[in-house]
Formats: C-alpha cells, structure tokens, sequence
C-alpha cells in the first residue's frame, strides 16, 4: 500500500478496515496483481485522454512495478491538468516506489501545494517520509538517524506507560503511515513508540519486530526499545523470586512477534490468491470487491491471525 490516487482509493479503504493489530501485521485487504491486470485490460488504451482513466491505468501498472507504463500514462494527465493533485502524488509514489526518493519527495510537495491535508489526513507526513527516506535509506549504514521520520528524538523519547490503562494512541496518522506505506520500517516505529506511550506495550513490541523485519536504519535504538519491553514483560510474567531468564526468554518473545507478522502475511497472499479466483472468467474487475472476498474466505474457514 501506499498513497496512490484512484477511483477506487477512499471506497477501498473505509472497506478494508483493521485495527492496530491487523495493519501491524499486514493483514488487510489489498487489492492482487489479477485485479489490476484486469482493470487494465478493461480500460484499454486511452484514445482520448481523460484524467481519472488515465490515473486509474497509471495506479494499476505501478502496482504491477511496470513503472515506465505508469510514468507515460502520468505525464500524459499533467499535459491535460498540470495542478491535479491526485496525478502530482501519483508521480511522487511511482518514484517511491522505485526507490527514488528524492524525487518523491519532489512530486509529493507539489501535491500537497494543491491539497495541505494531503491523502487520508497525512498532511505533510509522507512528505517527511520521503525525505527522511531519502537521507538514510540510501546511506551507507554507517550514519544512522538520530530523529525519526517525524523528527523526534531517538534517545529520551520512548517512554512506555507500565502502570496505566491501555490508552488509545495520541496520534491517529501513525497508523494511518502504516496502512499506506507497509514497506517504510521507521514508521512502524514511530507508531510503536506512541503505542508504547499508550500502554499497548505487546503491540508496540510487535511494531518494532515489524520494524526491525523491514530493516531500520537505527537497529541499536530499536533493539533498545524491545528489551526495555521485554523486561517488563518478564519482571510482571516471572513469579516472585526467580531469576531473570534474560536473553534466551527474549529471542522466544521475539520469535513469537515475528510468527505473528509471518501469521499476517500469509493471510494476506491467501486473500489475493482468492481475489484472483473470484476474478477467473470475469472482464470487470469491480465486480469483486473486498467484502466479496472476504467472504470467500470465511467460507474456505481462512481466518485471520490473533493474539
């Protein structure tokens, strides 16, 4: 997922749904690659241009990586509007998508010129993914970030609750930088950190897990904050008395955080495997929508992973 711009954009994600936990692990609708190959043999070649076909074709080859497709068919929308914001942060993912960064960067400040709030609320946050993004994800791992993508902090700044009630997290838009973006590692631990401040400390040592999967660019601060989890776990979990079980406890707990993401993942191919059968023999990709799918799935007893 990421903040591509198409018909089906909003619609898709008040369908898809999912709380904390699924979007931690992945596992809620996205739409396969049959879909798309469908959508684009529905559509056909673009005659006349027309901004919504023209992004709608755009959308679909850049989830299929068929960039150069995508990137023709975009520059053909700014020729027909060249101040249309779903185009501008169209261009601003397919260089994301990539790797280049700086260039997002580039397309999305020219989408956000147009629309502030940016997709879905963001504002300038995907903005300053980009740039952080493009700052460390091409260095040579020798310098690490010392601030996160927001620009807090890494030391002094992860301060869970161990004694209160499990809050909600104070600041909606990390989970919606996780729903857009599953592939940026900083994000999901920015918003472990703000479920750590909540007192959802099992989730935020999943985030960061998911984090540290994706290959941050500060392991060090994102090992740091999984034992200070860990250890309170341990303190609260071991009875009165006991040794500390240290490290080998640890990796189990670990172990258990990274069969969840894979428990996730898995159900998340099965949905587009079963997507693609719903869509076999049909010319109009609309006509399977997320909850036809998951449907199917409840049917065939395809569950999704819990704690």
């Amino acid at each position: 997922m990421a903040c591509l711009w198409d018909r089906d954009t909003l619609a898709d994600e008040l369908k898809a749904g999912g709380d904390a936990f699924d979007l931690i692990l992945g596992q809620f609708p996205h739409h396969g690659e049959a879909y798309y190959r469908l959508r684009i043999a529905r559509l056909g070649p673009v005659a006349e241009p027309d901004l919504d076909t023209l992004n709608d074709l755009a959308v679909a080859h850049i989830r299929l990586k068929e960039f150069a497709k995508a990137t023709l068919l975009l520059e053909k929308a700014l020729q027909v509007d060249p101040d249309h914001y779903p185009t501008r942060s169209n261009l601003g993912v397919c260089a994301k998508k990539q790797g280049d960064f700086e260039k997002a960067a580039l397309w999305i400040g020219k989408a956000l010129e147009i629309n502030p709030e940016g997709h879905m609320g963001l504002g300038d946050w995907y903005l300053r993914a980009m740039n952080w993004r493009a700052k460390f994800e091409k260095a040579d791992g020798k310098t690490l970030p010392a601030e996160n993508y927001c620009g807090n902090p890494y030391a002094g700044n992860f301060e869970p609750d161990f004694v209160g009630e499990t809050k909600k997290p104070s600041e909606p838009r990390h989970l919606q930088m996780v729903r857009n973006d599953q592939s940026f590692a900083d994000g999901f631990a920015a918003l472990g950190d703000d479920l750590a401040g909540a007192g959802d400390l099992h989730l935020s040592l999943i985030a960061h897990t998911r984090a540290m999967l994706l290959g941050h660019q500060n392991p060090k601060e994102i090992r740091r904050r999984r034992r200070e989890l860990l250890k309170h776990q341990e303190m609260i979990t071991r009875p009165s008395g006991m040794r500390v079980r240290g490290s080998k406890h640890w990796m189990k707990e670990i172990a258990k955080a990274e069969a969840l993401i894979g428990g996730g993942q898995q159900w998340l191919a099965k949905f587009k495997a079963t997507e693609a059968g719903l869509l076999r023999g049909l010319s109009d990709e609309r006509k399977v929508d997320f909850t036809k799918v998951l449907k199917e799935m409840e049917g065939q007893g395809i569950k999704k992973v819990a704690i």
